[in-house]
């Protein structure tokens, strides 16, 4: 038995020429094994799918002992570790740790005093021969601006274009304000280009660019109300930063006339034309005929083409066989194995992490994904790749939770059969309600450079939610759910402080007016409510900035009839959050915001005595609270905290909560129910601090929960009352 490496190309084209029949090699069947110890192969049976895989630590010369033993299984393992040697000769076969990580034929690379690298083995499409359980993959070039990318691409394209009804074609479709004409021009010395283009009016094909833009001063080719007549006359392609000169270079080989690009197309000193074509972003995101993700470069000047190390591929021969061919792929920090999946799935896809993006992702007919390895397109119907293997690098399995944001385009997009016979009436309405809340948990963490942009950059899709349901809209939450918007927090650990002054962008009661890179989640979508609010409201405004109505707010009030009871949250210092018998630097990283009850703390560490206050603690009758403060605290003296008594340093102020919900589920910031339990029954509260010098006018400051216990009784008397907030 020998290996031999290939040529990608080789393989390339057997696999477009290739049956689909595939037989499968028992290298690792057990009458394959003849040595007794120190074998590494992974072992199979008939009524396994897939390899049993060692997880212990190994190195290659154990490999090459029980193979020289007379395993066929080692054996055919000694050359595959052989063959990836040859393909990453900065490995060195000597003291480096090798471990299969449980998944089909991964390997954990470990140098000596190096970090970890994963390899995936996987059988070539094309070939005949695969081993028992290895996956399928195209090989990748490591070349995305290569032919064999670009074919790949178009024939995906094409198969959305031809046979998906969901999607349509894209063609012909009313064209935007202004547009880039692709097609190369020269001016009077000779320089070539492109030009921008009225093209109102119009039917035509183009394509959109979704991008980062990286450090904005850095582009030279902005379109501004100096320079806008210029441009239609002349761009010099020199001007234009790498990504946007990739876009028209696929635009021409996809042979699409027009492209839109953000800051050429919309006048970027002009409030005025920025106010009206933000209105439009929707629309033009969801007629053009494909988006250009520059889902893998940080910035403008990246590119859509990236270059990586190329796939590797060896036969692997033997007298009296047929040739097995097998294809070796350096992981790159992505695929099942990877430990910190969300930081290094952005870090492989930074545009992904954008505000403004996502909702040009939910929004367009199809998109070209420009990643880091290669070329993926995804449509209202699927998403598909080059190597056509989603379960292995360079994809990540599982990836971070998204949105299959068809559920958001209305009746037609949801399949009857896909939903018990189909959703009609209130079930769709709920539906939808849930989409939008799941849609702003996911893009509550990702960035923006100006926060002021929080309610524009998802506009748009709100604008959609409002056609289909005809509802009216505050600040990201919808009137008629407007109780249940409220239920909202913050997820942990707080690290940003409520913007105000010129920073301020929404009401306190609008998830929109935080910052929370570590997310919020809403109580509403895992549970079901058994009580609802009881008191009335009297009035809900939001007073927008321009022409969007689904935009930027200048101001916003809810007017209430309600109950509020009366009570204080606390900061507790860290002498009292450090436990007893715990050692090191006392308390927690951050200042714990909680309630003055009467529930009972771990006891603090020795010598120290629990701060006091005279005020009354929040008797909470056996029941347990959950407290999500919105944001740190950034002036303790601005909610009337006052300190203790003693030499700790706790701070205690007064606060109201208004009652809005008693809920059951699993979810949404309630505890988990414990086996044998039917769910949790719970109340919600919105936490509220009276603005001083504003006689019962309260800002939000977070939510509060209070789960009851099986044995616990419930108070749902007397409340201290108040006004109206």
């Amino acid at each position: 038995m020998e290996s031999v490496a290939v040529s990608i190309q080789n393989i390339i084209n057997m696999a477009n020429h290739a049956r689909a029949d595939q037989i499968d090699v028992g290298y690792f069947a057990p009458d394959t094994f003849n040595c007794t110890s120190n074998c590494q192969r992974p072992s199979s049976d008939k009524h396994r799918k897939v390899p049993s895989f060692n997880t212990t630590p190994f190195q290659f010369d154990h490999v090459t002992l029980s193979a020289g033993r007379g395993c066929r299984g080692c054996e055919f393992l000694r050359l595959l570790l052989s063959g990836m040697f040859e393909a990453y000769p900065e490995i060195s076969p000597d003291n480096t740790q090798l471990r299969w990580t449980g998944a089909q034929f991964t390997l954990e690379v470990t140098p000596q005093n190096e970090s970890s690298r994963y390899i995936q083995f996987f059988y070539p499409r094309g070939a005949k021969m695969r081993v028992f359980g290895m996956p399928p993959s195209n090989l990748l070039t490591g070349d995305t601006s290569s032919s064999t990318s670009f074919d790949r691409a178009t024939k995906l394209i094409q198969q959305c274009e031809d046979g998906h009804s969901n999607c349509n074609s894209g063609r012909n479709v009313a064209l935007p304000k202004r547009l880039l004409h692709v097609t190369e021009i020269s001016n009077s010395g000779a320089d070539v280009g492109i030009k921008l283009v009225i093209t109102e009016g119009k039917t035509g094909t183009y394509a959109c660019l979704s991008h980062c833009w990286g450090d904005p001063t850095l582009i030279y080719s902005k379109t501004l109300s100096s320079t806008i007549d210029e441009y239609y006359d002349f761009i010099p392609w020199t001007k234009l930063p790498k990504t946007f000169q990739d876009a028209v270079i696929l635009c021409r080989k996809f042979r699409i006339e027009y492209l839109w690009i953000d800051s050429l197309c919309i006048i970027q000193d002009s409030r005025s034309d920025w106010e009206v074509e933000s209105t439009k972003m929707g629309n033009i995101y969801r007629n053009s005929y494909i988006t250009i993700a520059a889902s893998a470069s940080p910035g403008s000047f990246g590119g859509c083409f990236s270059k990586t190390r190329p796939d590797h591929c060896i036969v692997i021969k033997e007298l009296g066989q047929p040739d097995v061919y097998v294809g070796i792929r350096d992981c790159n920090g992505a695929g099942k194995s990877t430990k910190n999946m969300e930081a290094s799935f952005f870090k492989h896809f930074p545009l992904f992490s954008r505000a403004w993006v996502y909702q040009e992702r939910m929004l367009s007919r199809r998109l070209l994904y420009c990643n880091k390895s290669e070329f993926q397109v995804g449509c209202q119907e699927t998403l598909q790749c080059e190597c056509g293997s989603g379960q292995i690098a360079p994809h990540f399995s599982p990836a971070p939770r998204g949105l299959n944001v068809a559920s958001l385009k209305g009746p037609a997009s949801l399949k009857p059969d896909e939903h018990g016979g189909g959703l009609v009436g209130q079930d769709f309405t709920s539906l939808l309600y849930r989409n939008w809340m799941e849609v702003v948990e996911t893009y509550a963490k990702l960035n923006l450079t100006k926060g002021s942009d929080k309610l524009p950059a998802l506009s748009a899709t709100a604008r959609i939610l409002a056609e289909n349901m005809g509802d009216g809209y505050l600040a990201g939450i919808w009137r008629s759910t407007l109780m249940e918007g409220l239920l909202w927090y913050v997820r942990a650990p707080l690290s940003k402080h409520r913007p105000r002054g010129e920073d301020w962008r929404a009401p306190s009661w609008s998830w929109a007016s935080i910052d929370s890179p570590s997310g919020l989640g809403f109580i509403a979508p895992a549970t079901r409510f058994s009580k609802s609010f009881e008191g009335k409201i009297e009035a809900a405004e939001c007073v927008v900035a321009g022409q969007d109505d689904f935009g930027q707010v200048t101001s916003g009030f809810i007017l209430l009839k309600a109950s509020l009871g009366r009570t204080f949250w606390r900061i507790r210092c860290r002498g009292c959050t450090t436990p007893a018998g715990r050692k090191g630097k006392a308390g927690f990283p951050r200042a714990d915001y909680t309630f003055y009850t009467n529930e009972t703390f771990p006891s603090p560490a020795e010598g120290w005595v629990p701060c006091e206050f005279t005020e009354p603690r929040l008797d909470v009758m056996g029941a347990s609270l959950g407290f999500f403060a919105d944001a740190l605290i950034d002036d303790a003296a601005r909610y009337g905290f006052f300190s203790c008594i003693g030499k700790g340093s706790c701070k205690l102020a007064p606060c109201h909560l208004l009652y809005v919900h008693r809920f059951e589920g699993r979810g949404g910031g309630v505890r988990k129910a414990k086996t044998g339990e039917r769910g949790i029954d719970a109340d919600a509260f919105l936490v509220l601090t009276e603005i001083k010098g504003q006689h019962d006018t309260f800002e939000r400051i977070g939510l509060l929960t209070i789960t009851h216990n099986a044995q616990a009784k419930r108070r749902s008397g007397s409340r201290a009352s108040g006004r109206r907030s």
